[in-house]
């Protein structure tokens, strides 16, 4: 019986680990497709913006200096996701088996509901007057 109930505990480890490798191999591929996608965008932008700097006499003075603003933003831009999203990236989180010996209870900081009332000073008093 426990040989039967040890290889049931270990298929509900597998199989949660497995769900939590595609997980996170869905996320990696959904971050990879916004990456890619927000590039595209921006060469689009700055090519756009960088055709009506390079030909200002067909342009009037309002699209030029737009477009000098759009290529500042984008620079700008894509300097701070590089600084979020590469520099500031907090590790990812280690894929490891979800056994009994790894698991630790959760240590909650707040106080139940009740304690809380139980515990409060009742300072209310009565005026009778």
């Amino acid at each position: 019986m426990a040989d039967a109930r040890a290889r049931e505990q270990l298929r509900q480890e597998r199989e949660a680990f497995d769900r939590s490798c595609r997980h996170s191999e869905a996320w990696f591929r959904l971050r990879l497709a916004l990456g890619y996608l927000g590039f595209g965008i921006m060469l689009a932008i700055t090519g756009t913006a960088a055709w009506v700097l390079f030909h200002p006499e067909a342009y009037g003075p309002l699209p030029v200096g737009a477009s000098a603003i759009a290529v500042m933003t984008q620079t700008l831009g894509l300097g701070f996701a590089i600084v979020r999203m590469v520099l500031l990236q907090p590790q990812v989180a280690s894929l490891t088996p979800a056994t009994v010996a790894s698991r630790t209870t959760p240590t909650t900081c707040r106080k139940s509901f009740t304690a809380a009332i139980a515990a409060a000073p009742t300072t209310i008093t009565a005026n009778e007057g």
